[in-house]
């Protein structure tokens, strides 16, 4: 056995044992981070504008938002409509909404054991939500939906 020889079967035996001591690269994927606690909603005051209408009345908006966390992107478009604009930001797909005075961004990402789209988080006029504000124009953007 030359010496070139033995230098290569001790570097394997390192190399290996190395690995042995590395954490697992495959197994479960990490889980999706634990969706943030709804934001309460705002009083009633009877001071939010309609999107369609006008209308100085809360009482033609929907109480309570849908929760956009956590659903599917048929879901979404089933309780807000077409967005105003749609576009990849890879690997997110991200679904823009607007109503008076507020611009809704919705990441949707795919979930390969699901084979579709479920929205990890969004944000209300580049801030995160939930928040009052968040609620507010998700009612706004639910109300236009409904006419």
């Amino acid at each position: 056995m030359s010496l070139l020889q033995l230098v290569k079967i001790v570097l394997a035996v390192v190399a290996l044992g190395a690995c042995e001591k590395m954490p697992a690269l495959s197994g479960p994927a990490p889980a999706a981070p634990a969706p943030r606690p709804a934001a309460a909603p705002p009083p009633s005051s009877g001071t939010a504008t309609g999107a369609a209408t006008g209308t100085s009345s809360t009482a033609s908006l929907p109480t309570d938002p849908p929760k956009i966390e956590g659903m599917r992107q048929d879901e979404i478009l089933s309780s807000l409509g077409a967005p105003a604009a749609e576009r990849d930001v890879s690997p997110a797909k991200v679904l823009t909404y607007r109503a008076r005075g507020c611009e809704m961004a919705i990441y949707l990402y795919f979930d390969t054991g699901r084979s579709a789209f479920f929205a990890l988080h969004y944000d209300v006029n580049g801030r995160p939500a939930p928040s009052r504000e968040a609620d507010r124009c998700l009612r706004l953007i639910a109300a236009a939906k409904r006419g």
